[in-house]
């Protein structure tokens, strides 16, 4: 009772703080966070993380769940010397996967879509009225479904997932732009917040009915009238389980970094209280302008706080395992200990999953260390956190929590494989601190990961400073996704001016082509270009040959020649359109040199460790040549050219 009440007095908090108009402050925060989510794959991903979670949630962890509950209530029983078992006496936890249960949450997802459903055909209606042409019935229907979706959500009552202020702005297009992009994502919410919600109200009803001891038919009747008129306790374990399913839960994480925000908004947007013209009062404007900027800035860096602050405790309770069963010690429900034993069980299934995956070369972690390493992990067409299928590299990092044991087991298996000083615990904390780190990238955290990487790189701080800057700018995602639908090609960006034009349709393909270490162009199909703004998963063809996968088996990396080469004490550099010609021209030779080797007989006499020697020195001679050549070339022409 009292969490319910504590819940209803923070929602009545925060209906109260809406009722005052948007601060240009809380109006900027939420423009630059429905940049970071306007595209059309934002939703899509969503729609898939809260499939994943409401399924594993009811069809693997409530059967485990049920179980362990039964093998409790068989123990309490027995230790009560009640050999009988009468389930109604000490059951907490039913089976409710059968025709109604599963008929409820089909019907509390229709009911979660109902608004989204409204606020459409209001906007079609809308657009069909509108006199004007084909632009203006299409204004007409972004801003009624804005509008209308924002009152449908509102008389729901229901928490908001993200944590933005409702804003409105003078013009109607950027108002609807704005509002309807966050709207989609709380749309796309709701289905999977009522389903769980509902299935939550129908256990705990079936439960509390079947405690009772009566018949089947009265049964029925009670959990019936039990779900149609709840006890606060239940709506209140409803929604908690809800939340849970849609990340929506908080935790200390989330409402430490929520309080912070809250209160350099606060500072931004409360007004000097000293007399103007005095000191203390140009103090205080001078404090108000630097808490807005601040508040601006952690917007830009931190654009949310609640759902990446439950994924990473979601992920970082399946990512421990067994070891997640200490919290057995911290917790006397019977339904919260329940849960925590199907947590540690699926958590542990899915580490030895990913550690076999990652044995058999299907599943990659993090990028590697080392400049060589990389090199070679992108001749071998690998992407980072992703599982093989087929020949093609899948990211699943969108699909957290669910995935994050996954990468643990493959952390793990790399850590035994090249870490051999730490012991097995060691490791085994280390694996998971490398799935925590991983969340950094995602959606709602990458540009805090870009600002953490600036601090770590050693030299050039300004210029790195510089490129951090440029990448913040709040352009919408899906100008970023269109510029890589029209470029057949994938790029590598290098500073500032690049890494912005890598986000703009027309201007991306000013970029250097990403050649690998055999001088082959990462061509992209229309297929991949499509699917990387339609589909929720990104996917990327494997570009592995005989001589990727024989230096991958010697533990040894193909690696790319230097962009500058150094000639009688003069350094030369090339320039991003010269570095490809290069690359390309030594990637080529050096892939016909070794392929004619590794398939000469001379080769195949020779033992592993002879094999990876002499590859190497045939990879360090074919660069020296090329170097030496072209290096002759570029002082000729810097001898040839004009001076100004």
């Amino acid at each position: 009772m009292a969490d319910s009440c504590a819940q209803a007095r923070e929602r009545l908090v925060k209906e109260t703080a809406r009722l005052r108009p948007a601060s240009q402050t809380e109006k900027a925060g939420t423009a630059v966070k429905a940049a970071f989510l306007g595209s059309i794959v934002t939703p899509l991903r969503a729609l898939g993380g809260n499939s994943i979670s409401l399924g594993v949630r009811t069809l693997v962890q409530h059967p485990l769940e049920v179980g362990f509950d039964y093998i409790r209530a068989v123990g309490k029983s027995a230790f009560a010397g009640d050999i009988a078992l009468p389930p109604h006496q000490y059951r907490e936890m039913v089976w409710s996967l059968d025709r109604e249960g599963l008929g409820t949450l089909w019907r509390g997802a229709k009911k979660g879509a109902a608004p989204t459903v409204a606020a459409a055909r209001a906007a079609a209606a809308a657009g069909r009225a509108e006199q004007g042409g084909i632009m203006a019935q299409v204004k007409a229907a972004v801003v009624r479904f804005s509008t209308e979706l924002s009152v449908q959500l509102d008389a729901e009552g229901v928490e908001r997932v993200l944590e933005h202020r409702e804003t409105r702005y003078t013009n109607d297009v950027s108002d609807a732009v704005v509002n309807t992009v966050l709207g989609a994502m709380e749309a796309v919410d709701r289905p999977y917040w009522r389903a769980a919600y509902d299935f939550s109200m129908y256990t705990q009803s079936k439960a509390m009915a079947a405690a009772q001891g009566l018949s089947k038919d009265r049964l029925q009747a009670e959990s019936a009238r039990l779900f149609a008129t709840p006890t606060d306790e239940m709506v209140f374990r409803a929604s908690d389980h809800a939340n849970y399913i849609t990340f929506r839960n908080k935790n200390l994480l989330s409402k430490a970094a929520s309080t912070i925000k809250q209160g350099v908004m606060h500072m931004a947007d409360k007004a000097p209280t000293a007399k103007e013209g005095t000191l203390r009062y140009d103090k205080e404007r001078v404090m108000q302008g630097s808490a807005k900027a601040l508040s601006v800035g952690l917007d830009v860096t931190v654009p949310f706080t609640g759902v990446p602050s439950a994924i990473a405790g979601q992920s970082s309770i399946l990512s421990a395992g067994p070891l997640s069963l200490v919290r057995l010690l911290m917790s006397k429900h019977p339904v919260a200990r329940a849960r925590i034993v199907s947590e540690a069980a699926v958590g542990t299934a899915l580490i030895a999953a990913g550690y076999q995956l990652a044995a058999e070369g299907l599943l990659t972690t993090a990028l590697p260390d080392t400049e060589a390493e990389r090199e070679q992990f992108e001749a071998e067409g690998r992407e980072p956190w992703s599982i093989r299928i087929g020949k093609e590299w899948i990211d699943i990092r969108p699909f957290m929590p669910i995935m994050a044991p996954l990468f643990t087991g493959a952390a793990m298996r790399g850590l035994k494989q090249n870490d051999t000083e730490r012991t097995k615990s060691e490791r085994s904390m280390a694996a998971v601190g490398t799935t925590m780190k991983m969340l950094t990238q995602q959606v709602y955290l990458e540009t805090l990961d870009r600002a953490i990487s600036t601090l770590k790189l050693p030299g050039k701080k300004l210029e790195k400073v510089g490129e951090f800057v440029v990448s913040t700018i709040p352009i919408p995602s899906v100008l970023g996704q269109v510029a890589r639908l029209m470029d057949n090609t994938k790029r590598r960006p290098d500073g500032a001016l690049e890494r912005f034009r890598a986000r703009l349709p027309g201007l991306s393909q000013l970029n250097p082509v990403a050649v690998d270490a055999l001088g082959r162009d990462p061509s992209r199909s229309a297929g991949e270009r499509i699917a990387d703004v339609f589909a929720p998963l990104r996917g990327s063809q494997s570009r592995e040959n005989d001589i990727t996968k024989e230096f991958a088996r010697l533990g040894i990396s193909l690696t790319r020649p230097e962009q500058s080469s150094t000639l009688g004490g003069v350094k030369y550099e090339r320039s991003g359109k010269e570095y490809e010609a290069y690359l390309r021209q030594v990637g080529a030779a050096k892939e016909q040199v070794l392929r004619e080797y590794i398939s000469g007989a001379e080769y195949r006499g020779l033992t592993d460790q002879q094999k990876a020697i002499v590859l190497l020195n045939i990879q360090d001679r074919v660069h020296d040549w090329h170097r030496q050549m072209d290096v002759g070339r570029m002082a000729q022409k810097s001898l040839t050219t004009p001076r100004p």
